[in-house]
């Protein structure tokens, strides 16, 4: 399920409590990868950063340090996708969410772009 910065206080509530989302941070985009919409793994985006979770496991990157995000097609005869994050390093990262669709995965890849496209605006 794709989320916008609309986030209901009880999500927010379990997001803060599992020490996913830092305190005082806006969030810009939420996904939940989950089927009941328990908060236990999906990607965030803030103000600040990315952060991919999943249960015990969180991964955080700066956005002002991530140059793309991308989906590729991984598996033609099969229509698999993957996302991908890359940084300034031009280290390339899968970030693709275990069940989400490919063409929600083409959606939340097109927002996170828009957004830090415009967040490099601002900050030049």
């Amino acid at each position: 399920m794709l989320y916008t910065h609309d986030i209901s206080d009880s999500k927010m509530f379990k997001l803060k409590k599992s020490n996913i989302l830092p305190s005082g941070e806006k969030v810009i985009l939420f996904y939940d990868d989950t089927i009941f919409d328990t908060c236990q793994k999906g990607i965030i985006l803030t103000e600040k950063r990315i952060i991919i979770f999943d249960k015990n496991t969180k991964i955080e990157y700066n956005n002002s340090k991530v140059t793309d995000i991308t989906v590729k097609e991984i598996d033609r005869d099969n229509y698999i996708f993957k996302l991908y994050i890359t940084d300034k390093n031009n280290i390339e990262k899968d970030i693709t969410p275990k069940s989400i669709p490919n063409d929600e995965m083409k959606l939340l890849c097109m927002l996170l772009n828009n957004y830090l496209r415009e967040h490099r605006e601002k900050h030049k």
